[in-house]
């Protein structure tokens, strides 16, 4: 009789905690239709304190760039509220990214390259790669516009969620 009485106390409690869960994470931003603006995807807070140190085992390749997310990571959020975008580049018109948690010092790299830079802003979680204003320099440059695209990501807890993209031809 005593285990069951433990078992249903472990049943209870185990229904107890599931009813003090947070609630699930939020979907991933769908794909849009039109061209997404800083406005539409608002950073949830602005980091305000000393950032974190950066956490060099939280990423299988961040001690390849210690270095580079080290030194990036000292200047503080620049992007999402409370993220550190570090770029570099990664030969002739090609820029790689590291991205840094200013309040858990957490790293991230993204899963894309830049030709022709980025934009993105403190308090937004879009993230354009090469830029529309970027390709139109590039074209007035005499270099094609068919090998550009831009492409518009949301920052969505620890990862870029693609949206919206522009061929040029």
């Amino acid at each position: 009789m005593k285990s069951r009485k433990s078992i249903w106390s472990l049943v209870f409690c185990l229904g107890v905690m599931g009813c003090m869960l947070p609630d699930p994470m939020p979907e991933a931003p769908q794909p849009v239709y039109g061209v997404p603006d800083f406005d539409d995807y608002p950073a949830f807070k602005i980091y305000r304190d000393k950032p974190r140190p950066v956490n060099l085992v939280s990423h299988p390749r961040a001690i390849r760039f210690e270095g580079r997310l080290v030194d990036g990571a000292k200047s503080g959020p620049n992007f999402a509220g409370r993220q550190t975008v570090i770029r570099w580049s990664c030969g002739d018109e090609c820029q790689q990214f590291g991205v840094v948690d200013a309040m858990t010092g957490s790293v991230i790299f993204a899963p894309f390259v830049s030709h022709l830079g980025v934009r993105f802003q403190l308090d937004s979680r879009l993230f354009i790669v090469n830029p529309p204003e970027a390709i139109d320099r590039a074209a007035r440059e005499g270099k094609p516009r068919s090998y550009y695209r831009t492409v518009y990501y949301v920052w969505h807890f620890g990862r870029f969620v693609e949206i919206y993209s522009v061929r040029y031809d």
